[in-house]
């Protein structure tokens, strides 16, 4: 119990110090203009540079806004910039951004270069991380002196558009969340812990599982595993749709940068998920009964498929969470490859579930194979038409 919680806060530790390279403004100015506000896109359709829509634009390479160079010279231009970025001013690269981090231009520099009052900027990323975590026209504080009111009033902080500060408060406190309630049922009982977190499947002989783990499947402390599972899965989920900007088109509450609407989403996809597993066992036991399948082979089938889901989206769930809260600049490729892990495992799911199942029958029939088409060939070519088509 000890070594899993000093595992545990090890692990919280780690991604409390990434979680604290955030993008929050440096301290030392005065925001005058937030220029992510006047982000522009070019789109095809109307031919020509339109205001940015987070709901609509997606996945871009380029961004640009106009810089009112005259109205701002006194003052400076700092933003937050990913690594091999690019800006261009009145279509000329300016600058190459080699490491990711804040960066600060003098307006009147830029409008002594470039010779106009108003700069056309363009920012490019070929690795889709735009829009800027956040960008502003910024006045350097000085000690002991009071800032004067302008005619717009400097706010507080930026708003950090897509991403606001919640998300990755949520996803922290969740994170810690699901450790506890991993931590109650490793305490609770380890040896159930481990019959689901093993890699020695229920039918090897140096297997020591619970005999009613396999044969009543919706016990008490099965239904509770099942439970966390879910849970788990769903917070996966969740963080999916937050990068994608809840363009996944499942979630009944949109984002609106609160802890409310976050948890009224989760508790959807946990209920979904819930419901998902629960129709799996409904399923294998239907066609097992359809199909002649012996109750203790479908018993074991389910057993089977819930302890590759533990072991697989554990791992995958505890990789998600790091990349989102530490390092969020790779949370494309992350979320990107992530579809064809899911494919990938669900497929080698079934096909090592169909192994430990063909050793139970003294003989391959037809039966089997089709109640392996029912539960398992059929479910993973509808998740392929529904995530790749």
């Amino acid at each position: 119990m000890y070594k899993f919680l000093i595992w545990f806060g090890l692990c919280m530790a780690w991604v409390g110090n990434g979680f604290t390279k955030d993008t929050d403004m440096p301290t030392g100015y005065t925001i005058l203009r937030d220029v992510s506000e006047d982000w522009l896109v070019y789109d095809e359709s109307y031919g020509g540079d339109v205001p940015y829509m987070k709901n609509r634009h997606t996945q871009l390479k380029t961004l640009s806004f106009w810089l009112p160079a005259e109205s701002y010279k006194p003052y400076r231009l700092l933003f937050y910039a990913q690594q091999n970025s690019y800006l261009y001013i009145q279509k000329k690269l300016a600058c190459q951004f080699k490491k990711t981090g804040w960066h600060s231009f003098s307006i009147d520099s830029l409008q002594q270069k470039y010779g106009q009052n108003a700069l056309f900027c363009t920012f490019y990323d070929a690795q889709y991380k735009l829009p800027l975590p956040a960008i502003a026209i910024v006045m350097r504080q000085e000690k002991n002196t009071e800032i004067r009111a302008t005619s717009e009033t400097p706010k507080s902080s930026l708003d950090r558009t897509p991403r606001s500060p919640d998300y990755k408060d949520w996803a922290i406190l969740t994170l810690a969340l699901i450790g506890i309630l991993h931590t109650i049922l490793y305490n609770y009982n380890s040896k159930t812990f481990f019959s689901f977190f093993s890699l020695k499947s229920s039918l090897s002989t140096l297997s020591r599982k619970d005999p009613n783990l396999i044969n009543k499947p919706f016990n008490g402390i099965n239904f509770l595993y099942l439970s966390v599972h879910g849970f788990s899965i769903s917070y996966f989920y969740i963080l999916w749709a937050i990068y994608q900007d809840n363009t996944l088109g499942t979630l009944p509450f949109s984002f609106k940068y609160s802890f409310l609407t976050l948890f009224l989403s989760h508790a959807y996809y946990w209920l979904l998920v819930l419901g998902l597993l629960v129709g799996k066992l409904v399923s294998i036991w239907l066609f097992g009964r359809l199909l002649s399948i012996e109750r203790q082979v479908a018993l074991i089938h389910y057993f089977e498929y819930m302890r590759f889901s533990y072991l697989g989206y554990s791992a995958w769930i505890a990789l998600a969470s790091i990349v989102f809260c530490c390092y969020g600049e790779y949370n494309f490729y992350f979320f990107a490859f992530s579809f064809y892990f899911i494919l990938f495992f669900h497929l080698i799911q079934g096909i090592l579930v169909s192994f430990f199942l063909t050793r139970q029958l003294p003989l391959l029939n037809l039966y089997i194979f089709y109640y392996l088409c029912a539960t398992e060939l059929t479910p993973w070519l509808i998740g392929v038409k529904m995530l790749l088509f």
